[in-house]
């Protein structure tokens, strides 16, 4: 399966994606080249609809306690800490563009994998900041929408950029 990588202003990249409801082969397939996605990409995890796919579903690349590649199915963020850390972000939507995001310290998902079976876990450090930046895809939210509104509004050049030189698209919302 041949996946692409789609781009800032893309509308799949807004719209909240569907549970899977049934996890068959072909999801399994399909996790399969997300992952071959990730290294092609240079990406240390995507979501689903990063690559077109109406789906619930987020590749990861290993990162501690996971040693080994891994896609977590229908994830959930069920706790918050308070605390909260600031560190800079980058997409694979949105090439070239880096930016401080202040997201909780830690979180708790809650996931599937192949097996249907519901598991959760306590993240934090790197872990903690990559679900927190794939699931806010999986419900249609940009990590730039995280800073405040007068920061935003300074981007628009850049996302302007992006949007052209990736979509060919000279339209945009920003």
């Amino acid at each position: 399966m041949d996946l692409k990588l789609i781009y800032y202003n893309n509308p799949l990249l807004k719209q909240k994606i569907e549970q899977v409801k049934k996890i068959d082969e072909e999801i399994i397939k399909i996790c399969k080249s997300m992952q071959e996605a990730n290294y092609l990409y240079n990406g240390i995890a995507i979501a689903a609809n990063q690559l077109g796919l109406n789906l619930a579903i987020i590749a990861l690349t290993p990162i501690e306690p996971f040693n080994k590649d891994i896609c977590l199915i229908n994830p959930k963020i069920i706790e918050y800490s308070k605390e909260e850390t600031i560190f800079e972000e980058g997409c694979l939507s949105f090439p070239d563009l880096y930016l401080k995001i202040k997201r909780p310290e830690y979180i708790i998902v809650e996931y599937e994998l192949f097996s249907g079976k519901k598991y959760q876990i306590k993240a934090s450090g790197l872990l903690a900041r990559v679900l927190q930046h794939e699931i806010d895809h999986l419900n249609g939210i940009f990590f730039f929408e995280r800073l405040p509104l007068e920061e935003q509004k300074k981007l628009e050049p850049i996302l302007k950029n992006i949007n052209e030189k990736y979509n060919n698209n000279k339209s945009s919302p920003y």
